[in-house]
């Protein structure tokens, strides 16, 4: 059995003046994995994309808002399932065909989808 958690495509545009570094390191401490960074060329905003697990979300847009000053904007949107790693897991149980987790950095329980084999 693999346990699977929803993971969300982010975009975060951010001034090309502006540092990208706390947001990079902001992003890896919630689990991100990066797609790819480029400059917009028509515009003066560099673009950072990745995807990010659901439970890694909360609060995200404010920290961003934060680090950018009020200038960097966010797009979040469901992009599929991912393994959830073993050190993440702190409880699960199986209930009518579905695994449910508990992850402790957020404290709310999460319906996950598994697949066998």
């Amino acid at each position: 059995m693999v346990l699977t958690e929803p993971v969300m495509s982010i975009q975060i545009d951010v001034r090309s003046d502006e540092p990208t570094q706390p947001i990079l390191n902001e992003l890896t401490r919630r689990r991100a994995q990066f797609e790819h960074s480029d400059a917009h060329s028509s515009t003066e905003y560099r673009r950072i994309s990745a995807t990010l697990p659901l439970s890694e979300t909360e609060n995200l847009s404010k920290t961003v808002r934060t680090l950018t000053s009020g200038f960097g904007d966010i797009s979040v949107q469901f992009s599929g399932y991912q393994h959830v790693p073993d050190h993440e897991e702190l409880d699960s149980a199986e209930e009518d065909g579905q695994i449910l987790i508990f992850f402790p950095r957020i404290f709310q329980l999460y319906s996950l989808v598994y697949s066998c084999c």
